[in-house]
């Protein structure tokens, strides 16, 4: 596990000398006590928080400590104990208690609500399944009725060159007519 300088700062600042300067030579001592505390600590948050904007983890124990490390937990980034600075210490574990509590309350229900959303995703993705299924189907039945209507169409075409043929039929014989009639006309007036 690797420990930021910062967080051996953190560590030194606030749990040890707080009114000497942290020295490198501490650094060893220093990741034993750290390791120690963090193997005693519980996951309770991975994402951006606060003003940070990368992702870390923020691991806590029950008796106040927090240790933040980026997202992989492969370099300790921070270390401080909560602190509500009163000078009652029964107060202090009264809040870290009530607040791990909380949060414990609120990680359940995030889980719930993850297990029921996971569940809603599930049967709506069926349903998207099922709908693009229908729309598939649909499509080639769409695609079918097109093909149908383009060949009614031609259809349409024949029907109307063949009543073309009719109706060019009847003009031509009655033209026929006419000119014979116009010819007899023609005998009959000379």
């Amino acid at each position: 596990m690797n420990i930021s300088n910062h967080c051996y700062q953190r560590y030194h600042e606030r749990v040890r000398e707080k009114n000497t300067p942290f020295v490198d030579s501490l650094k060893e001592q220093y990741s034993k006590e750290i390791e120690k505390l963090f193997t005693h600590c519980t996951k309770i948050y991975s994402g951006i928080i606060g003003h940070s904007t990368k992702p870390v983890d923020v691991y806590v124990n029950q008796h106040g400590w927090v240790i933040i490390s980026n997202d992989n937990e492969k370099i300790l980034i921070t270390i401080y104990k909560i602190d509500l600075q009163v000078g009652d210490e029964e107060l202090n574990k009264a809040f870290i208690k009530k607040s791990l509590d909380r949060i414990n309350t609120l990680q359940e229900e995030l889980l719930t609500k993850s297990i029921e959303v996971d569940e809603e995703k599930k049967s709506l993705r069926e349903k998207i399944s099922s709908n693009d299924e229908q729309i598939k189907e649909l499509t080639t039945q769409i695609s079918k009725l097109k093909e149908q209507n383009s060949a009614y169409g031609d259809l349409i075409k024949v029907a109307d060159a063949n009543l073309y043929k009719s109706k060019t039929d009847l003009r031509d014989a009655i033209e026929n007519y006419m000119v014979k009639d116009a010819i007899k006309v023609e005998i009959d007036v000379k």
